[in-house]
């Protein structure tokens, strides 16, 4: 039987992140947290790689419904978290990828820094809005 080869998900090769760990030098993270958003409050970020589609969801009820239903798998964006310089996964919802998508075509966004707030949904809206910046540090 043949299988489907999916793309990496696999961080970058090497960070540079010091934890005061300076004896080790981290050649590769295997595990990536989530970087949360917060309504209102701005994350400083850098795009690491173009954003990709995560796992496949198992299928769930809805409960509206009664249905069994299998969720759209969500678009990842690999980022470095500039205060903290570590690396941080952050899930893109379709505002936010259509933001980076129409901004930067052909993932143009790669290697560059932004400020992103989340702001909340606007009444009768079921999607967030975000505010998007580019920006330079140092």
């Amino acid at each position: 039987m043949a299988t489907k080869k999916k793309a990496s998900r696999s961080a970058p090769a090497h960070t540079a992140v010091d934890h005061g760990e300076s004896k080790f030098e981290i050649l590769r993270n295997v595990t990536v947290p989530t970087l949360k958003m917060e309504l209102e409050s701005p994350i400083y970020i850098k795009a690491m790689g173009p954003h990709f589609k995560g796992k496949d969801q198992k299928p769930v009820k809805d409960p509206d419904t009664g249905e069994m239903k299998t969720p759209k798998p969500v678009d990842i964006l690999t980022v470095t978290d500039i205060e903290t310089g570590e690396l941080r996964q952050l899930v893109l919802g379709a505002a936010l990828l259509s933001i980076l998508d129409e901004g930067y075509p052909d993932a143009t966004y790669v290697d560059k820094s932004f400020r992103v707030i989340k702001h909340d949904k606007s009444p009768g809206k079921r999607y967030f809005t975000y505010s998007v910046d580019e920006v330079k540090f140092g």
